[in-house]
């Protein structure tokens, strides 16, 4: 190998260790709060220890928007924390919207009890028992991704045949959506994919024969 080829190998190799210190350093450590002060200060509201997976970001007219990491931390904020800081920005922003990581195809009942977790912040979905609870809990929601608020008011529509949201177009100041199954709905079951884990006390959202099959329900458009 030639000095040349040495050097330029040894650059090469500089620069991706550059980038692996950058994307570590980001991972773990917050980010720094931003410089409007009244943001600042919202931000002293979360333990300086307490801040990973919370990425603020300004919006066009008087809006904002606070992602939070669907991945649990142990520095990550709790939920009394992160509605602290939401509502502080609330005080000055006109809209503070919550967005959410992608949201892969899951069962209805199963993104509600993720979303009513401990540590998580921003709508949730409540579930009102009907004629055919299986079928509510199992109902495929997604895939999205974006705000929640969006996530949901589009949901909804797509399965405008088969289930009443209530409100039926939430905004980033909605709390919660009641979904309840209409009477007489179309549904098809299919297969996830994949193998799971038979549970041994499955949870009304975990469809799984035993073969390790796992099952949703997909609204049919009525008619």
């Amino acid at each position: 190998m030639s000095q040349s080829q040495k050097f330029l190998l040894s650059v090469f190799v500089a620069i991706c260790l550059v980038v692996v210190v950058v994307v570590l350093v980001y991972r773990i450590f917050p980010a720094p709060p931003p410089s409007d002060d009244r943001v600042a200060a919202c931000y002293a509201l979360l333990p300086a220890d307490r801040r990973a997976g919370v990425h603020f970001e300004n919006g066009p007219n008087n809006t904002a928007t606070v992602a939070v990491e669907a991945e649990e931390k142990s520095n990550s904020p709790t939920k009394e924390q992160l509605e602290s800081f939401i509502q502080c920005l609330r005080v000055f922003i006109k809209d503070v919207r919550i967005a959410t990581a992608s949201q892969p195809a899951a069962p209805l009942g199963e993104v509600a009890d993720h979303w009513s977790a401990p540590g998580q912040v921003g709508l949730q979905l409540v579930l009102l028992p009907g004629t055919n609870d299986e079928v509510l809990n199992n109902l495929r929601f997604g895939p999205a991704s974006g705000n929640k608020s969006d996530i949901v008011a589009g949901w909804c529509k797509e399965t405008a045949a088969c289930v009443k949201c209530d409100p039926p177009g939430p905004t980033a100041q909605t709390p919660e959506v009641l979904v309840r199954l209409l009477p007489g709905t179309r549904t098809k079951k299919i297969a996830m994919k994949g193998s799971w884990d038979v549970p041994k006390q499955a949870k009304p959202w975990q469809l799984v024969d035993k073969k390790g099959t796992r099952f949703l329900y997909e609204c049919e458009p009525a008619g």
